[in-house]
């Protein structure tokens, strides 16, 4: 196992659905705070091929490696529509969930229920929610996402410190935004739509983003020595700089008793990463306080990708460029749903096995509070295809 950090040099930018859009219908474009796993797996396969020498020259000519590429980061990106079960990206065979820490310690998403009590007096098909003066019924049943409580006050999504879980640490003191205000170069942009506002990030001082990456021993040790040789890497669209660490290294024991509280004797589950849910499974859960986030990562193939740099927005990528995965929604990191008592275990067993390659690249990952102790929900190993 190897842990890896990323330090942005400077502000960073991932894109989101808040764009330009097409033709620049918007001026304004936002950040992602914390880059996609697919990105971080659509990285380390580069730097492998870096690592070897085999990454496409600029005019994007075929050659004899594509058998050796596919062996070393596997025959394709992540598809999120064939996520059900794990997939093979070669040397690389799964990635944790991204998380934050500085030199004293680990950062991990708060629960989003941190601060409220529960009542557990059923109305009918409501359930009652209390926090301080605030009371909200809650439906039994979620429909779609985002849509676990009705209430003002909501609790903000934050960071929680392993070491100090006294005090919650709110986004905005780790996340420092950093605006960018400019006209574009390209011609074939109209005068009026060619001003744009881009709102990037960097990471306050001493944080770095940190995950854990297996990887096949040999190549691991090879990729390790790449990276301490080269450490400067380029993410997102805008090619955004990282200072990047590999080493072998042990996962620390895991610390999740924060999450206990004793609001509620309930089983609850965390997210401690976005999560890919369907409606089918959501509709099974008592209830949750949830947020939604959204994903869409970029498709590329061994054979069949010779540009790397060049994106088909038509989704046909005939001429062999990078193209677009569907989008897919997700619940944000430090969701908290609540299983219905009688039947959580076959409810987690379900849901993880339709959900494996979201898993194994690190989303999908799931502290569960039940009876006082605390477990990671972890789907059955699956031969990779």
């Amino acid at each position: 196992m190897y842990k890896m950090t990323l330090r942005p040099v400077g502000p960073y930018f991932f894109g989101t659905e808040r764009g330009y859009g097409p033709d620049n219908a918007s001026y304004f474009a936002t950040s992602r705070r914390f880059p996609q796993q697919s990105t971080l797996l659509g990285m380390l396969r580069y730097r492998l091929l870096e690592m070897r020498g085999w990454l496409f020259d600029s005019s994007g000519k075929s050659d004899s490696k594509s058998h050796q590429r596919r062996d070393l980061i596997g025959s394709h990106s992540f598809r999120p529509s064939k996520a059900d079960k794990a997939r093979s990206y070669g040397a690389i065979r799964s990635i944790s969930d991204l998380q934050l820490e500085d030199d004293a310690d680990m950062l991990l998403p708060g629960a989003l229920d941190r601060g409220y009590t529960y009542s557990y007096t059923t109305e009918g098909q409501y359930t009652t929610l209390l926090e301080g003066a605030h009371e909200a019924k809650v439906r039994r049943t979620i429909p779609d996402l985002g849509s676990a409580f009705d209430y003002k006050d909501q609790t903000d999504p934050h960071l929680i410190r392993v070491g100090d879980v006294s005090k919650p640490i709110s986004l905005e003191s780790v996340f420092v935004e950093s605006q960018r205000v400019g006209i574009t170069k390209d011609r074939s942009i109209s005068e009026d739509k060619a001003f744009f506002k881009q709102q990037n990030y960097q990471l306050a001082k001493g944080y770095r983003f940190v995950c854990y990456v297996d990887i096949a021993p040999d190549i691991g040790t090879e990729l390790s020595q790449w990276v301490a040789a080269q450490p400067l890497i380029a993410m997102g669209g805008e090619r955004s700089v990282f200072a990047m660490t590999l080493e072998a290294h042990t996962p620390p024991e895991a610390q999740y008793n924060h999450y206990k509280t004793s609001a509620t004797q309930a089983e609850r589950w965390v997210l401690l990463s976005d999560a890919y849910m369907s409606v089918e499974y959501q509709q099974q859960f008592d209830f949750a306080v949830s947020r939604a986030t959204f994903y869409r990562g970029l498709r590329t193939h061994v054979k069949r990708t010779r540009h790397y740099a060049d994106l088909d927005r038509s989704g046909e990528a005939t001429h062999g460029q990078v193209t677009k995965s569907a989008g897919f929604p997700l619940l944000l990191r430090g969701s908290v749903f609540y299983p219905p008592s009688n039947d959580s275990d076959r409810l987690a067993d379900a849901w993880l096995a339709a959900t494996v390659g979201w898993h194994q690249i690190g989303y999908n990952r799931v502290v569960r509070i039940k009876d006082g102790t605390i477990t990671t929900l972890t789907p059955q190993p699956a031969p990779n295809e």
